[in-house]
């Protein structure tokens, strides 16, 4: 079932990657009414002033843009102004229900991965719920600053700021929505949000993600040059929205890089880091995750890197609203 999903996921980015959807055109009818569906129910929730400002980063299309990396970054950029910040999010691919503040004793498969990340990396309170709007009012009064972590088809969800992640390489794909493109919601979208933080490379301007260095659970910690000279050629082990990418960052940076990629968000259990024969490599996403018994794996870690001038609007913006 788990390659299952896997190649479904690579059938349809193939086609919703290219210029035009090939044999998805069969699947034109059910745009047509998934369109009719979203026209229906989208409404512009956003109010001002909101007690605390609830900024929403979020994007239009499925898939692995880097939101979370960049929710982090912001975390950390208002902790640095000296704000109190709490994170909200659905906690995709979690086994419970309602509302649940994530904490560090829980397990992963109750919180989801993404919102352990944030609140392992940031250690600011981070609450998963369905609707959203509840998990805002459970923080409202212990913070002066709620981002939700994806969310802008949430119209459910009050917001004040409106952020959206676009891959720079990879846009919007064919232009279509679900099931014949990768987009929630039309395009035009975009125009309506007050940012727009375009994920790229360093010479390509945008956000980027900055490598750090590799540590894994015994403490040891090694800069991309150790990690290099030790462990040439590595083996990723990895559950994330763009694999393909992660491969393409490593390689760069002088790697050989043999990939197994399972479906986003999948948890992993012991067999999957069984008859390995190079250096085992994860991401922080993956990290979260990793079953106790499983030792020796390193963890590749990296920092969003959002352009200096989106941060100063956006905090211009904020600081009004607080």
């Amino acid at each position: 079932m788990i390659y299952g999903r896997l190649l479904l996921e690579r059938f349809f980015n193939y086609f919703w990657y290219r210029e035009t959807p090939g044999l998805l055109w069969l699947l034109w009818p059910l745009e047509l009414v998934y369109k009719a569906l979203v026209a229906r129910k989208r409404l512009d929730p956003r109010v001002e002033p909101m007690k605390p400002p609830c900024v929403v980063v979020g994007n239009v299309t499925v898939g692995g843009t880097g939101k979370t990396p960049v929710v982090i970054a912001l975390v950390r950029y208002l902790q640095s102004k000296g704000l109190t910040v709490g994170v909200i999010s659905r906690g995709y691919g979690r086994t419970t229900s309602g509302l649940l503040e994530v904490t560090r004793s829980r397990l992963v498969s109750d919180t989801g991965d993404e919102p352990m990340l944030i609140h392992r990396s940031c250690n600011v309170p981070v609450v998963v719920a369905e609707q959203r709007a509840m998990a805002y009012e459970y923080l409202q009064d212990r913070v002066d600053v709620v981002l939700s972590d994806d969310g802008l088809q949430h119209t459910g969800l009050r917001r004040s700021i409106e952020i959206a992640v676009v891959d720079k390489h990879r846009g919007f794909g064919n232009g279509h929505c679900l099931p014949l493109g990768p987009l929630r919601e039309p395009a035009a979208r975009i125009r309506t949000v007050d940012y727009i933080i375009y994920r790229g490379s360093k010479s390509q301007g945008g956000a980027y993600l900055v490598p750090q260095d590799f540590y894994e659970d015994s403490g040891q910690t090694l800069s991309i040059e150790q990690m290099l000279v030790k462990h040439p050629v590595i083996e990723i082990v990895t559950a994330i929205g763009a694999p393909q990418r992660l491969q393409a960052d490593l390689e760069a940076l002088g790697f050989s890089v043999k990939l197994r990629a399972f479906p986003d968000h999948y948890q992993f259990n012991d067999q999957d880091f069984v008859n390995t024969s190079h250096a085992v490599v994860v991401t922080e996403k993956d990290a979260v995750k990793l079953p106790e018994s499983v030792q020796g794996v390193w963890v590749y870690r990296t920092q969003m890197r959002i352009p200096e001038t989106t941060l100063t609007n956006f905090w211009t913006q904020l600081e009004a609203l607080l």
